[in-house]
């Protein structure tokens, strides 16, 4: 549909009776024009200052394009767009903004800062009160729900995209070992990678073991809950200190491959996994879920056609889902109703029908989205299908969980000491009770220093 086309669902959304539309659509080419012109007038949106969007560095040429459509399209001044670098300084840069007063419209989030920005009252807790947002929300993922809202229940943002980590193999070695199908159990992991190393594979698997939330962190949680350990439980206490768990087992894995040279050993310094497997060298790879349309890419990968995508190994084959979201300054420079349309521009299907920013993400970049109706579109299944298994990807994704942990106002320092706890054991430097010791005490300390919500 033409982005000025004046449609059923703008006459509806601007008061515009359907018999005044029938009777403009019947009229002479010119009359019919003028009608529909002065009908679609009636819809333009307050003109107020520029738009203020902040966002992460990952591809700003698309974010900056949506929003000059968004703009063109409603008559509204060219919005002013900075992303930041640095997956710890976009937080830290989003506050000080805050706290120095600047009003900032959009902005992406992840669910470790949302209690914090909704706590400190930067963003707005009204989403449910738009029509869109209840039509919406019933084709959302739980999982998603949950991550995008409050501990007291009020939804606070909107999607962006999707997803899980997951393993990733290459067919060309497993034939090299004799290998015939992907572990189930992590045992089976270690056992399939002695096997290739026999075959000749040095570093058989890069994990993505980078120290920072996103590598790392999330890499912890990805693995642990797929042998069914949460790591906390429901009141946010630690389940792992004591006892034979999975996580120390996985702990412990860790470090074997480390010491065997199963991993690389440079493998805390690798910034993206994708990268260094496409080279042809590893047999596994764990990464973000959208990376694999990298794997499977000819100009990018010297293994294209032969990375699969398989359910992570363990007991329960349970992953942590995230979904990072956009969420809307509650102190804006534009009007409510401007406001309220660039967020439905961006998080949700338009009033136009169409997906204009969601569906750019999936089909350019393999994003997935926890709303279930776009994935389920013919072109998306398509698309995702000319890289993965979208059926086995599907199932990976129905055994997600949200991390409900991440919500808690003390939790991204908690987990900034327990990556850098977890590299130092697998490097050797400490024992595994000096870890457990280090994440008990400091989450004592600092449920001392933040309210437990």
């Amino acid at each position: 549909m033409s982005r000025t086309a004046f449609s059923r669902r703008t006459a509806m959304k601007t008061g515009v009776s359907a018999g005044f539309l029938s009777a403009a659509m019947a009229a002479p080419g010119p009359v019919r024009s003028y009608l529909l012109g002065a009908a679609s007038a009636q819809s333009t949106l307050p003109v107020s200052d520029p738009a203020n969007v902040v966002v992460w560095t990952y591809r700003p040429d698309i974010v900056s394009d949506n929003l000059t459509i968004w703009a063109e399209t409603n008559g509204q001044p060219a919005p002013r767009f900075a992303d930041i670098p640095g997956v710890y300084d976009y937080a830290n840069v989003i506050a000080g903004k805050f706290i120095g007063g600047e009003k900032i419209d959009m902005m992406y989030c992840h669910s470790d800062q949302l209690n914090r920005w909704y706590r400190a009252g930067w963003i707005r807790d009204d989403l449910d009160s738009l029509d869109w947002v209840q039509e919406l929300k019933p084709r959302l993922q739980p999982w998603g729900i949950e991550n995008m809202s409050s501990t007291d229940g009020k939804l606070l943002g909107l999607p962006y995209w999707a997803g899980t980590k997951y393993l990733i193999y290459n067919d060309l070695d497993f034939e090299k070992a004799g290998i015939t199908a992907p572990p189930e159990t992590w045992e089976e992991f270690e056992e399939q990678c002695a096997q290739l190393q026999a075959a000749g594979v040095a570093h058989p698997y890069v994990p993505y073991w980078r120290k920072d939330f996103w590598a790392l962190g999330w890499s912890i949680f990805v693995e642990s809950y797929s042998d069914g350990d949460y790591i906390f439980d429901d009141e946010s206490n630690l389940t792992i200190l004591d006892g034979d768990t999975p996580f120390r087992g996985m702990l412990e894995r860790w470090r074997r491959m480390y010491q065997n040279g199963v991993v690389p050993a440079n493998a805390f310094e690798i910034g993206d996994p994708t990268i260094e497997f496409n080279t042809g060298n590893h047999s596994f790879c764990m990464n973000d879920d959208y990376s694999h349309k990298r794997n499977n890419d000819p100009e990018l990968s010297k293994i294209a056609g032969h990375a699969h995508n398989m359910l992570n190994p363990g007991l329960t084959h349970e992953t942590t889902a995230i979904s990072p979201m956009y969420v809307f300054g509650k102190s804006s420079n534009l009007a409510p109703e401007t406001q309220n349309d660039l967020a439905h521009f961006f998080g949700s299907i338009y009033h136009d029908g169409e997906y204009h920013v969601a569906l750019r993400w999936v089909l350019e970049e393999g994003l997935g989205s926890i709303d279930t109706d776009l994935m389920a579109r013919e072109d998306v299944k398509a698309s995702f299908s000319e890289w993965r298994d979208v059926d086995l990807y599907d199932q990976q994704l129905s055994l997600g969980k949200a991390r409900n942990v991440h919500r808690q106002l003390w939790y991204p320092e908690w987990e900034l000491n327990m990556i850098g706890k977890v590299q130092e054991f697998v490097l050797g430097s400490i024992e595994i009770g000096d870890v457990f010791s280090s994440l008990g005490e400091t989450l004592d300390g600092l449920k001392q220093q933040y309210p437990t919500i």
